[in-house]
């Protein structure tokens, strides 16, 4: 894998990472709670993200047929922890298909608006991304904790020494700019 996709990756599951924090020690019912008019809630933004993933990398990237539901809308029957498993699942099969190709120069195998694997990772960093905004408010107006309460969620200043040693650790608020930056650029 090149040292760019690898620190995409690494921007990608820090994203993740919070994402998932953003859920923890919730019940079901909190989880399918919505604080907002347009009935936005946690549990359906996570199942979102499963298929975002699936849409961008299994269909776009590998060319397969992508699997989940777009839907925010999630069924009574399925629990919190099966969605936390399966975004979990859907990221792991991600990183597997991005791994296998290695490079951010390569075509997509379907035809969208975005031209090459970069434009795909940086498309799910930010969707990951805006709906973890939205997670972290729908969060702090279900049980009033923010993220400054929660553990530290990114993995990201934790990975970036390893995947790129000579470059300094910035602040996420610098990195976040720069990738959306990146994302006007490639977009």
């Amino acid at each position: 894998m090149t040292r760019e996709v690898e620190e995409l990756c690494a921007a990608l599951d820090g994203l993740r990472a919070g994402f998932l924090k953003k859920v923890a020690g919730l019940s079901d019912e909190d989880a399918r709670r919505s604080t907002v008019d347009s009935g936005t809630n946690l549990a359906g933004l996570l199942q979102h993200l499963t298929f975002v993933e699936s849409k961008w990398f299994e269909e776009n990237v590998a060319g397969s047929k992508a699997s989940g539901t777009r839907s925010m809308q999630v069924d009574l029957s399925v629990s919190l922890r099966g969605l936390r498993a399966a975004y979990r699942a859907a990221c792991e099969r991600s990183n597997e298909i991005v791994a296998a190709i290695g490079d951010a120069d390569v075509p997509l195998k379907r035809r969208t608006k975005a031209r090459n694997m970069r434009a795909a990772i940086l498309a799910v960093i930010e969707e990951t991304a805006r709906h973890a905004g939205h997670a972290d408010i729908i969060r702090e107006q279900i049980d009033g904790q923010t993220a400054a309460e929660r553990p530290p969620a990114s993995l990201l200043l934790a990975r970036m020494p390893a995947v790129c040693p000579e470059r300094p650790v910035v602040p996420f608020r610098v990195l976040h700019r720069e990738v959306a930056r990146a994302v006007v650029l490639v977009g």
